[in-house]
């Protein structure tokens, strides 16, 4: 994985975004400027996140920033409820709006899982790894010790479809 694009979770986040987006220039959503200004937010934040968490390579650091996104995508989904009852999108809109993001949610939380079973700092590198190095000592073109490890993740174990494991109903309440 070379990009914060390639993640699932990212993507189907990003979608989430695009669609939000487009929700709040309609007239009915212009009027309620507190409720544009939140649901671009929480609807931003998420692949933000997302992408600045996969910059900073180790797991620990970046499942903090995953955390934060997946809390986003929740605020998103109770933004998306206000919008319904305001009519500010129909109920088809809002079940597929809440669907996309219950998605989003999913890929993100099997991202953090993934993130959560690796070593804090990341994976050791590679030369710590051969059968024939004494006591793991550095070979003489290795870098020091102290030098940034370039990302050697394993690829992203995230499902091709995430679904929520305990879906909502599908029909709120209006």
């Amino acid at each position: 994985m070379r990009s914060h694009e390639d993640l699932v979770a990212w993507q189907l986040s990003e979608k989430l975004k695009d669609h939000v987006y487009e929700i709040i220039v309609r007239p009915a959503a212009r009027s309620d400027r507190d409720f544009c200004d939140d649901i671009r937010r929480s609807a931003r934040s998420a692949p933000a996140n997302l992408s600045e968490g996969f910059g900073r390579y180790r797991p620990r650091d970046n499942a903090r920033f995953v955390r934060t996104a997946i809390a986003s995508l929740i605020e998103t989904i109770n933004h998306l409820g206000h919008a319904f009852k305001q009519q500010i999108i129909s109920q088809d809109e809002h079940r597929d709006l809440v669907h996309l993001a219950k998605r989003a949610k999913g890929a993100t939380i099997g991202y953090l899982e993934y993130l959560t079973s690796c070593p804090p700092d990341g994976p050791k590198p590679r030369w710590t790894h051969g059968k024939n190095r004494q006591n793991n000592a550095e070979p003489a073109n290795a870098e020091p010790a102290n030098a940034e490890p370039p990302n050697q993740e394993p690829p992203n174990p995230e499902p091709e479809n995430p679904e929520p494991e305990n879906p909502e109903p599908e029909n709120p309440e209006p």
